[in-house]
């Protein structure tokens, strides 16, 4: 049987087995794997094929590949993505931890690292991690954006800003990290700003569909209820844009405050958490985990008053991509 055979056979197989969370015997060294063809380390052929299996089978191909092979670096960085695939967000640290002893001056391993603790909510962890990438690699925007996020987590908007715009310097072709600005911006009070911010971003090519939301909402946050309708109509049908825009405007209303802009999170590397405010937002789309919303000015007794309004005033914008 082929090598790229026996992966196909061995990956489907593996679609409906139970992880296993350990290494189990592994040869004392690679050189004693590499003699028999079957472990040496998968060819760029292999590599596509376990790709398209799925995220429970991926993880237990690299998981043998990482037993085989635990100090190679392509290795670690492929098992630790698999891991967080799967949401496995602590086992994912412990595997980069032990890569970036080997691998003390790869950016990459530390950005991994950064993102399984910001995955589990350990900021400074994740913090300490995204330093140590910028000090290797200091010209990579992504760990500037990815730092961002967890200041605005922390509601230091002025130095999440900051950020921001050092990865804009690094690559100002990055519409998610220009809409996390612009959402900033808006959670720190700034709506002005945050649309100019948001309008650029939503004008990118690669603009997501949450951008563009995130640009509407803050459109009819200051009562530019047509232009949110336009833009929300790109992404949904006509009655939501309409529902959409007819909640902003009774919202605003009665209330010019701005309510509350929520999940400051990265959907594909955390789950998200259910929503607690009156406005949902579409999520920051760096890095990672679950934060606690930060509503302006609005007290626990007038959230008492309306439970009916909550529960009804989450903008409808579609799936998430």
């Amino acid at each position: 049987m082929s090598k790229s055979r026996y992966l196909q056979a061995s990956a489907s197989a593996l679609a409906g087995l139970a992880l296993v969370g350990c290494a189990t015997t592994a040869p004392t060294t690679q050189a004693a794997a590499v003699q028999n063809s079957e472990f040496s380390k998968p060819t760029p052929e292999d590599i596509a094929i376990i790709s398209r299996a799925d995220p429970l089978a991926q993880v237990q191909y690299w998981n043998e590949q990482y037993n085989l092979h635990p100090v190679d670096l392509d290795i670690s960085l492929a098992f630790t993505r698999a891991l967080r695939q799967i949401n496995s967000f602590e086992r994912a640290a412990e595997v980069a931890n032990l890569a970036v002893v080997s691998h003390p001056q790869n950016a990459e391993m530390f950005i991994e690292l950064g993102r399984a603790h910001a995955s589990q909510g350990k900021s400074r962890e994740a913090l300490r991690a995204y330093s140590r990438a910028l000090a290797i690699n200091p010209n990579d925007a992504y760990p500037y954006a990815a730092v961002g996020i967890i200041l605005d987590r922390e509601s230091k908007h002025d130095a999440a800003q900051k950020a921001y715009a050092e990865a804009l310097i690094r690559d100002p072709e990055r519409p998610k990290t220009l809409a996390n600005y612009g959402l900033s911006l808006a959670l720190s009070g700034n709506l002005s700003d945050a649309e100019d911010k948001l309008r650029q971003a939503s004008g990118m090519p690669g603009a997501t569909m949450r951008i563009r939301q995130n640009f509407a909402l803050v459109l009819g946050l200051q009562g530019k209820f047509d232009e949110a309708r336009t833009v929300a109509l790109q992404d949904a049908p006509n009655g939501i844009a309409d529902r959409n825009t007819d909640f902003l405007a009774q919202m605003i209303g009665g209330n010019a405050q701005l309510q509350a802009i929520s999940d400051v999170a990265e959907a594909q590397d955390a789950p998200q958490a259910a929503p607690s405010q009156n406005v949902q937002t579409a999520a920051l789309t760096e890095p990672t985990t679950t934060p606690t919303p930060q509503p302006a000015q609005a007290t626990s007794t007038t959230a008492a008053k309306r439970p009916r309004r909550a529960r009804r005033g989450t903008l409808v914008t579609g799936s998430p991509n």
